[in-house]
């Protein structure tokens, strides 16, 4: 029976990374290499571009809710992040009472072209008053790419999906029960295979959007005794003005072979971006824990809050060619209009020459007429005398 479930299993999970391969790829084949400019954020005051939202692996998105939007061709993000949580309750494979946990998260992506976004992360983590041999150190570390389907961009609905490998380097899980902890991931200590759907709803522009993220993911273990995950969440998230951006998320993480969505790690993120026109993005926001408490050993998945902040740096990496095409365009435009200029003016001769030539005309008409009626009066007159 056994066998059975865990061959299920693994079923399930090759399914769901071939098909998100499959969708990437489906992406990428209709992915215009050649594309527009990036889909910039500005604000009412000047054009100055401010970078859009991102999740912890630099994708656009909320801080754990990825979105379905891309990068955009030539963007460049470098994130880092800092999580902190105490300790307050002490049972079997967590920390000790008291003991405060950090976590550090360092990402990087790129957008390769109008579809398709690469990411990478690594992670670490240290304490204070925890009673280990291991308390700080490396923690995970690894990489996957999203692809999104080229909607048009007046749609109000994006679709798209990543595929990611992890590597844990942690010699201290921390939280050693089930998947539990909000540091699961960012301590990991064996080698992960991730696979995501990803779709967002977009109302109104960019500037001032109202978006909603739904994610759907399974995660398949390759370290012994650990059963494959699915990955729930959902955010909301409203940019009230260009600069501000408020989110409040939805996560929840439970293994497929026993679904207890209550009792496993679930928390809602309130959080806070700020998009500067410096191409900085800072971002602030915690976890506060949903999960039900157990009874046996593992009292419960998460402690009651974590908090956290982070900074993102984004870079253009393809500034000077679309500098260089606005300024092709620009002259282009230059010239349409000296040709319409030129026509206008081409026009307006041939115009004022037809009213000469007509007014020329006009007289010519009427000398005539005079002189035809000047000779038939002293025709007339020579008729009468004789």
């Amino acid at each position: 029976m056994k066998n059975n479930s865990i061959s299920t299993i693994s079923r399930l999970a090759l399914g769901l990374l071939m098909g998100s391969s499959s969708f990437i790829t489906t992406a990428m084949a209709q992915a215009n290499v050649d594309a527009p400019a990036l889909e910039d954020v500005t604000s009412h005051t000047d054009l100055k571009v401010l970078a859009p939202t991102n999740t912890f692996y630099g994708t656009r998105g909320l801080s754990q809710t990825a979105s379905a939007e891309a990068l955009g061709e030539g963007r460049l993000i470098f994130g880092i992040n800092g999580n902190w949580y105490q300790q307050q309750n002490v049972f079997a494979g967590g920390p000790n009472k008291n003991a405060n946990i950090f976590t550090g998260t360092g990402s990087v992506s790129l957008g390769i072209n109008r579809q398709i976004d690469a990411f990478a992360i690594f992670s670490g983590y240290g304490s204070t008053d925890y009673t280990s041999d291991q308390a700080s150190g490396i923690g995970s570390v690894g990489g996957g790419i999203q692809g999104t389907l080229p909607f048009e961009p007046s749609a109000p609905i994006r679709m798209a999906a990543q595929v990611g490998i992890f590597q844990g380097l942690s010699k201290n899980a921390i939280n050693t029960n089930h998947s539990d902890g909000y540091n699961y991931f960012e301590t990991r200590t064996g080698l992960d295979f991730m696979a995501r759907l990803v779709q967002t709803v977009v109302v109104g522009s960019e500037a001032t959007a109202f978006k909603m993220h739904f994610n759907e993911g399974l995660v398949t273990s390759a370290e012994t005794g650990k059963d494959a995950l699915l990955l729930f969440a959902t955010g909301v998230q409203y940019n009230v003005i260009p600069a501000l951006a408020l989110g409040l998320e939805l996560n929840a993480r439970t293994p497929i072979k026993e679904i207890a969505l209550a009792s496993d790690p679930l928390w809602m993120s309130p959080s806070v971006q700020f998009r500067t026109p410096y191409d900085i993005n800072l971002t602030l926001g915690g976890d506060i824990a949903l999960s039900q408490d157990r009874s046996g050993i593992a009292a419960r998945a998460l402690e009651p809050y974590r908090l956290y902040a982070g900074m993102a740096f984004t870079f253009d990496t393809e500034a000077g060619k679309r500098a260089e095409a606005k300024e092709e365009a620009r002259k282009a435009a230059m010239e349409k209009r000296k040709l319409q200029l030129a026509n206008n003016d081409l026009s307006k001769d041939l115009i004022e020459q037809n009213k000469a030539d007509s007014l020329a005309r006009m007289r010519q008409k009427f000398v005539n007429d005079s002189t035809a009626a000047d000779l038939a009066a002293k025709n007339k007159q020579n008729s009468q005398v004789l």
